[in-house]
């Protein structure tokens, strides 16, 4: 009697409906949940699932159950995205977290095709939050928040603002250590380091608020004193080691007299002019020019 009335509970509780509107099948030795192909499917079927929901999604081959909040995979940790895996949906929280307690990475994003010009990551936000924050939280780490690089013969990274309404930055970088803000290096002999263009070739192209200071073994600004070994007659060579080093360059030269420099006045009228392979320093009217003279050196690549 115990049997049957068993199984008359299951034929009443077993629902056989259509697809789009599959109901969990219970058998005494299973229970058959609805099956979707993948999570779009799911989102797009159930638009408001309630807390517990237990679904199979067959992209993953797992089950995936509803906290309240998003869907999630009870493989946890462990399951496999068949890819292309594309997921639309709304939530207060993160849309993808990745946390790593071992000694390893949270995510690569590399593509190995090397005819391939899309991008391996790519944030975007419609919102007015930031589309992407990169954030170091060991304080005694050297190491850094975000690194690009790029092995290849395009930009290592790009910053860009396509709403032209927009007042913002592409970018913005600030520190409230000691260090720089901003280090940027080249191994390229004729490459710029930094490139700031503004197309409109009317507005500024380089803002900046506070001192310039220069630095390196060739700097853009420096100073030479004339001596016996650099002077000709009324000039001064300035070797082409410096960063003043080619007939293109455009040298902006005054005279230093006072603390700092060779004691040396000089009253006199001088230019610069470019023999051969150097640039030289000379005095206008022709007079013999003097040794411990001291002149500033500004140089502009073009």
């Amino acid at each position: 009697m115990k049997k049957h009335l068993f199984y008359l509970l299951f034929i009443v509780c077993f629902v056989t409906v259509s697809k789009a509107q599959q109901a969990a099948a219970i058998d005494p030795r299973y229970v058959n949940l609805p099956i979707y192909a993948d999570l779009t499917a799911i989102t797009s079927s159930i638009t408001a699932p309630n807390p517990g929901m237990i679904v199979y999604n067959t992209a993953t081959a797992s089950s995936w159950y509803y906290n309240g909040t998003v869907w999630n995979n009870m493989l946890g940790g462990v399951a496999t995205l068949t890819l292309p895996y594309v997921v639309s949906t709304a939530t207060s929280g993160n849309l993808f977290s990745l946390t790593n307690t071992g000694t390893g990475g949270s995510g690569s994003f590399g593509i190995s095709n090397p005819t391939n010009v899309q991008t391996a990551l790519a944030a975007r936000t419609n919102g007015t939050g930031r589309a992407a924050a990169f954030t170091h939280n060991n304080v005694t780490s050297t190491n850094y928040a975000l690194s690009a690089v790029h092995v290849g013969l395009g930009r290592a990274a790009d910053f860009a603002i396509l709403n032209s309404a927009s007042t913002a930055d592409a970018l913005n970088v600030s520190t409230s250590g000691v260090g720089r803000a901003i280090n940027a290096s080249n191994m390229s002999a004729t490459a710029a380091t930094i490139s700031a263009e503004n197309t409109t070739n009317l507005g500024t192209a380089i803002e900046i608020s506070g001192g310039i200071k220069v630095a390196g073994t060739n700097k853009a600004a420096f100073r030479i004193t004339s001596n016996a070994s650099n002077i000709y007659l009324n000039q001064l060579i300035i070797p082409n080691t410096t960063l003043a080093n080619n007939s293109n360059d455009m040298l902006f030269v005054t005279h230093v007299y006072g603390p700092g420099a060779a004691s040396v006045y000089l009253n006199k009228s001088f230019g610069v002019y470019w023999n051969v392979n150097e640039w030289y320093i000379y005095l206008e009217d022709n007079s013999t020019m003097p040794l411990n003279v001291t002149f500033n050196v500004l140089v502009i690549k073009q």
